[in-house]
């Protein structure tokens, strides 16, 4: 398998029928797999959305290089609205961390993504 096939199964970025882009950490964050998932938003949905769904369910802590290209994803795409699905307290450190790093003030963290969808239409 090829390292650039290897990368992007790590994660998966999706426009949903309502426009919101979701981003799903599919295993530990490395810094490639940060670098790979913020030039396809960039490539792909630059400000033609503002509203984020980040599903880290699955996803492990990130090392601080891929975190600070994780921080700006957020930071170049200027979200209105940013919902985290998490199921680990130390997810909710580290996406608290990101956000603060990006800037962002309106975000919330969901156990559902029915829950946080909801959040992100109103």
């Amino acid at each position: 398998m090829s390292i650039k096939k290897r990368v992007q199964e790590k994660f998966s970025v999706t426009v949903l029928k309502n426009g919101i882009i979701k981003l799903v950490e599919q295993a530990k964050p490395t810094e490639n797999s940060a670098i790979a998932m913020r030039e396809q938003i960039l490539k792909k949905y630059k400000n033609k959305n503002t509203k984020f769904l980040v599903d880290l369910r699955f996803a492990g802590i990130p090392p601080s290089r891929a975190r600070k290209n994780i921080s700006n994803i957020f930071l170049e795409n200027k979200p209105d609205k940013v919902a985290v699905l998490f199921d680990h307290v130390s997810l909710r450190v580290m996406a608290k961390f990101i956000m603060s790093a990006a800037g962002i003030k309106n975000f919330k963290f969901f156990k559902t993504e029915k829950e946080a969808l909801d959040w992100l239409k109103k």
